[in-house]
């Protein structure tokens, strides 16, 4: 290129605006408040409902995987940053550690860390540049300006189907590497430093970190003007838990006694249990039928009851139509068959005693008409009308209300000239 454009190229781009220079992802905005951004895997950033991970039963693809109300829990993360001021316990007794939980990622490039399993030996390996369903929960032991030395001794155990990677772990007081990941794992994607304190392992053999299989420990001494604090990583597939995931958390081993999550101080002394994921309930498949209560299962605790189940005659609506009828007979109407209804014709009379549990017109106390039929199901025809011959028959529907019939074929009455 010509010396004269060359220069003319060089005073255009000196002229133009700084943040027209950086890099796309340092315009990503967090617009719907939810802790990812578009570069950061949400694939709507006008709804904060929509985020990786974060699976419900709405028909929409929540979680940004490309499914929609597919069955499994949704990761849980703390709304905001870390505590950021001493923790509210009497520090010059036991003191708090803060424990948390901060954001899933459905893959994170981990090739420029260490991941320890145990930090103590310096048993640790390069993390994975395409490290899939990461969540990350954060561990500071932190007093403020409280001048002693307290330990916070803190295991971790973790249900079947949850591993732990390991561990992200300063060894320099200052040092970027926990910090660097703030903008990946935190729901504010800034910076969590604490202003005056360091938050590195000054020393190994006060200071370190383990994992094995579902279990995870960090151990730490820190008093006045000092903090120490790691990034347990632990990895799991959302989609495999039909109930909300949990992890205990110990702090026995230690001097420090209480425990601080999502700002605020968790009830209780010692073990206490933190959520990992919560579970929609109409995402899970409780009783096995391979149908969630989204999907249509209208009982998620029977696994003969789904949209596909054989309908029989009971109280139990199996197919999950809203229809307890399919076919069966109703006597009275009522939307309930007959083989479950304890009165089928809706006269008011159980079916046990009623003497025609068919006839609504049939029932005990009914209004008595002058006819051939017991409507009040006492035992009498009659009922107060006049019944001249005494058959049990009244007279209004008795062919022979004296005793004789009138067939002249009859000779029963030899008294009665109308007999042969």
């Amino acid at each position: 290129m010509p010396r004269p454009l060359l220069l003319l190229r060089s005073l255009l781009l000196l002229a133009l605006p700084g943040s027209l220079l950086l890099p796309a992802s340092a315009f990503a905005q967090d617009a719907d408040g939810d802790g990812y951004t578009e570069p950061g895997g949400d694939c709507d950033d006008g709804d904060a409902g929509v985020y990786p991970g974060a699976e419900a039963c709405t028909g929409v693809d929540d979680d940004c995987d490309d499914d929609v109300d597919e069955p499994g829990a949704s990761p849980f993360h703390c709304g905001s940053s870390p505590l950021m001021v001493t923790p509210s316990v009497d520090e010059s007794a036991t003191g708090a550690v803060i424990v948390h939980v901060e954001k899933f990622l459905d893959e994170v490039d981990l090739s420029d860390y260490t991941v320890w399993t145990d930090a103590q030996v310096g048993a640790g390996a390069p993390g994975s540049a395409t490290q899939a369903n990461v969540q990350s929960i954060l561990v500071r032991n932190w007093q403020g300006s409280e001048a002693n030395q307290i330990v916070a001794g803190v295991e971790m155990s973790f249900p079947a189907g949850v591993s732990t990677l390991g561990w992200i772990v300063d060894f320099e007081t200052p040092g970027d590497l926990v910090r660097e990941l703030d903008e990946e794992f935190s729901v504010t994607g800034g910076d969590l430093s604490i202003d005056g304190y360091g938050t590195g392992f000054e020393s190994l053999s006060s200071d370190y970190a383990w994992t094995a299989f579902q279990d995870a420990g960090f151990h730490s001494s820190a008093g006045g003007g000092g903090s120490d604090e790691a990034r347990l990583l632990v990895t799991y597939d959302p989609a495999a838990f039909s109930g909300d995931v949990t992890f205990t958390v110990d702090l026995s081993t230690g001097t420090m006694q209480g425990l601080v999550s999502c700002d605020s101080t968790v009830a209780g002394t010692t073990n206490f249990t933190l959520t990992l994921a919560n579970a929609d309930p109409d995402l899970q498949d409780s009783d096995g039928d391979g149908e969630t209560g989204c999907e249509g299962d209208c009982d998620d605790a029977n696994a003969a009851v789904n949209t596909s189940g054989v309908e029989v005659c009971d109280a139990i609506d199996q197919d999950c139509d809203g229809d307890l009828l399919e076919g069966f007979v109703d006597t009275d109407g009522d939307g309930e068959a007959d083989c479950t209804d304890p009165d089928d014709d809706g006269d008011g009379e159980d079916d046990a005693t009623d003497c025609e549990p068919l006839d609504g017109g049939i029932y005990a106390g009914a209004p008595e008409d002058c006819d051939e039929i017991d409507s009040d199901c006492d035992g009498s025809l009659v009922d107060g009308f006049d019944d001249t011959d005494g058959d049990g028959v009244p007279d209004c529907v008795d062919d022979t209300p004296e005793g004789d019939d009138d067939d002249a074929t009859d000779d029963d009455d030899a008294t009665d000239d109308d007999d042969a």
